[in-house]
């Protein structure tokens, strides 16, 4: 339960709780990142149906930060035993909503490390901005959903909202998106904006 080697030239972030490895190539040659903690409480949003927030941090890289996977996560001090997912706060034009990016499992010792297989799990920690850590409040596991959103004429659209249960998706340039369902969901219902 410890965080993963970060490739050469790469860096360790550490907070109170929190400790990212950002992998070289991520940010140009000389930015600087800052990883903050924030309280999960302190945010003046409507926490969803299912989950608790526990944790939350902003995660500032510099300008010109090309974004990209591979960001290594290791959070502190979290209750053994339970199921979380990070998320990025993401907005629209009504209101903010919770983007997945990475599913953790936290062992006996506190730790909690990503649960995400090396293939067909979340994008994982991709960019900065204000993240949250949720535990989910029943601990089973949660599915990747993919899909493409397209409008009234079939156009696949950047930017739409695509909503499943308490989480949220911004569709990428390609109309893409992906969230969470929980694994014992027989059909899934989306809500595309």
């Amino acid at each position: 339960e410890r965080l993963r080697p970060i490739p050469a030239g790469g860096t360790v972030l550490q907070s109170g709780l929190f400790r990212l490895g950002i992998p070289a190539g991520m940010f140009p040659a000389g930015g600087q990142a800052r990883l903050t903690d924030l309280q999960a409480s302190s945010f003046d949003l409507t926490l969803p149906a299912g989950v608790a927030g526990v944790a939350a941090f902003d995660l500032d890289l510099p300008a010109g930060a090309p974004g990209g996977t591979g960001v290594s996560t290791e959070f502190l001090g979290q209750t053994p035993g339970t199921r979380q997912v990070v998320a990025r706060v993401v907005f629209d034009a009504d209101e903010a909503g919770f983007q997945p990016l990475l599913r953790l499992r936290v062992g006996t010792a506190g730790v909690a490390v990503s649960e995400e297989p090396a293939m067909g799990g979340l994008r994982g920690m991709d960019g900065g901005g204000r993240h949250v850590v949720f535990q989910l409040v029943v601990a089973q596991p949660q599915v990747v959903v993919r899909g493409t959103a397209r409008n009234v004429a079939g156009v696949a659209v950047a930017g739409m909202v695509v909503r499943s249960g308490p989480w949220t998706a911004l569709t990428d340039a390609d109309g893409r998106y992906e969230l969470l369902v929980p694994a014992a969901t027989a059909t899934a219902s989306l809500t595309v904006t």
